[in-house]
C-alpha cells in the first residue's frame, strides 16, 4: 500500500461496545489503513445508529449501543478517518411507512 495517501476499508462498524470498536479500528491502523468505512445501513433497511427520527428502524443488535458515537471515539484515539457508509435503495420498513420517498423512474 506504499504511495497511497489514504488506505480504506469498507467494513461493518466494528462490534458491539466501545471496547470492540477501539480493537478493530486499533487492528486496522496496525495493519496500515488510514481510513475506515463502516456500514452503517444495511440493505434491510435499519440502521446501525440511534435514530430520534426512526427508533423503529434502529438494528437490534445496537439498541442499547450506539456504534456511530463509538467511532467518532475511537477516530480521535487512533487517529483514523471515518467515513460513514449507507445501502441505499433497500429500505425496507422505512419505505413501506412512507412510499411516497420512492424513488421514480421517468414513467412515474
Amino acid at each position: 500500500m506504499a504511495g497511497l495517501k489514504k488506505r480504506g476499508i469498507w467494513c461493518g462498524p466494528g462490534g458491539s461496545d466501545q471496547n470492540a470498536v477501539d480493537d478493530t479500528m486499533g487492528r486496522l491502523k496496525a495493519a496500515g489503513f488510514t481510513l475506515m468505512l463502516p456500514n452503517l445501513k444495511g440493505g434491510h433497511g435499519l440502521v446501525r445508529w440511534h435514530s430520534k427520527r426512526f427508533p423503529h428502524l434502529i438494528e437490534p443488535e445496537f439498541a442499547d449501543f450506539d456504534p456511530s458515537a463509538a467511532l467518532v471515539e475511537a477516530k480521535k484515539k487512533h487517529g483514523m478517518e471515518v467515513h460513514a457508509w449507507f445501502i441505499d435503495y433497500y429500505e425496507g420498513q422505512a419505505y413501506k411507512d412512507n412510499p411516497d420517498w420512492a424513488q421514480r423512474d421517468a414513467h412515474g
